[in-house]
């Protein structure tokens, strides 16, 4: 059973981790997570395939944070200020409002607070908008 929860999640979230891997955001760490998707399609066992998964999952969120660790390091800071900080750390903060079961797409949060903030919009729109941005 496991395989093939594995199996479906890996196809469909498989371009997104090509994209990744061709668009150069992983850097060093590319060798290392090629192998780990190597593993974990030839792995036959659903438990094993399952926490190899995850594990490329953990991988390629921890390359993002590692990035923004180094970003938010004084010595980097004091030298030249990466304008990527910022949007890097507002990607993560999205990201762990899904994990944690935002009912949202990453792009409605802008759209909500629009509609939120919009004065043209009646009030039983902007109440809907607060609603739904808060569930």
């Amino acid at each position: 059973m496991l395989y093939l929860i594995v199996e479906r999640h890996w196809r469909a979230f498989e371009d997104s981790v090509d994209r990744i891997l061709e668009g150069g955001e992983v850097d060093s760490s590319e060798s290392a997570l090629r192998g780990q998707i190597t593993k974990m399609s030839a792995e036959q066992d659903g438990a094993r395939r399952a926490q190899m998964f995850v594990n490329m999952l953990k991988t390629l969120c921890d390359i993002m944070l590692v990035r923004i660790q180094r970003q938010c390091n004084p010595s980097v800071l004091s030298n030249v200020f990466d304008p990527s900080m910022e949007p890097n750390l507002e990607k993560v903060e999205k990201a762990v409002k899904v994990l944690y079961g935002w009912k949202t797409l990453l792009e409605d949060d802008t759209k909500t607070t629009a509609a939120i903030l919009d004065p043209g919009s009646g009030l039983v729109a902007r109440a809907k908008a607060v609603k739904d941005w808060v569930s």
